[in-house]
């Protein structure tokens, strides 16, 4: 009987010790893995601050523009103001190149609101599937399975 029940421990520790190695198999893909999405977690923030200063760019680039045709618009209203005005419209160039600029600043926030609006849904959809406890506590310490030999000593 002692045969049979040693027979059995030392089968039930040979399975337990090849199911424990699968499992350090596991773990140690599981950390790469993770180790990899830090790393993209890097390259994501590097990408949201390219778009930030992309969006600082444009956000200059329109204050920019409005201050030329507002020139363009005080130069017009001075002319029709004054008391001989020419019979001629002011500065039709100045107002087709404002055009075209008009043109590409919206073609250019068109292209940027897109891409915007995509970045967030993208990030609303990954915010979403992420745990809410996640964001509202500090991580709890690593808690032991109870198998280790400190735990059943303390």
């Amino acid at each position: 009987m002692t045969q049979v029940a040693n027979q059995q421990m030392h089968e039930d520790h040979l399975r337990w010790r090849a199911e424990n190695d699968f499992w350090r198999d596991e773990i140690a893909v599981w950390q790469a893995e993770a180790a990899g999405m830090v790393k993209d977690l890097q390259g994501i923030e590097t990408a949201l601050r390219h778009h930030e200063a992309k969006l600082s760019v444009h956000a200059g680039s329109v204050r920019l523009y409005q201050q030329d045709f507002g020139k363009h618009e005080h130069a017009i209203a001075a002319v029709e103001g004054s008391d001989n005005p020419p019979p001629y419209p002011v500065v039709p160039r100045v107002h087709d190149d404002e055009r075209e600029a008009q043109a590409r600043l919206r073609e250019s926030h068109d292209q940027l609101k897109h891409k915007h609006q995509t970045l967030l849904a993208h990030w609303a959809s990954f915010m979403e599937k992420l745990p809410r406890q996640a964001f509202l506590t500090k991580p709890a310490k690593p808690s032991c399975c109870g198998n280790c030999h400190e735990e059943k000593r303390g």
